[in-house]
């Protein structure tokens, strides 16, 4: 279904490789496909799917999002899909005015920021955020297949990096 209705219209690189891991046990190393299930029969009856997407794929789902699900004049999610799915129903860090949506975190329009932004992370290292006010995609990805170092900290240092170009 993501490969025909999402990846295929926007022209993504996902082509829909994928394998089911049954059980993995603790020394299982993450497969090279596009996405795999993931069944751990002890936690739950319903399989993990895990994705794999380049940082031009994720730049083109976020701009999907930014458009509020329009591609090339056809409505690919329904706008209130993208509404709804990027609400904040629960409020994460209320310092930084942070709330949670339908996978989604959710920058809650305050007095410092004038309309929400939404970001979702992946592994904790991958970032896809969608600053609509500023017609912004920000993507972040690191080949975790080899070995990096990267420490949360370096998110704040970019995103603050991007922002500041913008304005000069």
């Amino acid at each position: 279904m993501f490969k025909q209705h999402i990846a295929q219209p926007l022209g993504m690189d996902y082509s829909n490789n994928y394998i089911t891991v049954k059980n993995p046990d603790d020394n299982w190393t993450v497969p090279n496909v596009d996405g795999f299930y993931q069944f751990e029969e002890d936690k739950s009856k319903y399989p993990a799917y895990h994705f794999r997407l380049s940082a031009k794929d994720l730049a083109l789902y976020g701009q999907l999002y930014l458009n509020k699900g329009k591609w090339k004049g056809e409505q690919i999610i329904p706008e209130d899909w993208i509404e709804r799915s990027t609400k904040p129903y629960s409020i994460t860090n209320e310092n930084y005015g942070i709330g949670y949506g339908m996978l989604w975190n959710v920058l809650i329009p305050n007095e410092t920021r004038k309309t929400k932004s939404f970001f979702h992370t992946g592994v904790g290292i991958h970032m896809l955020g969608v600053y609509p006010e500023s017609n912004l995609v920000l993507v972040h990805r690191v080949d975790t297949e080899k070995e990096y170092k990267f420490h949360q900290g370096n998110f704040y240092q970019m995103i603050a990096m991007v922002w500041d170009s913008k304005e000069k």
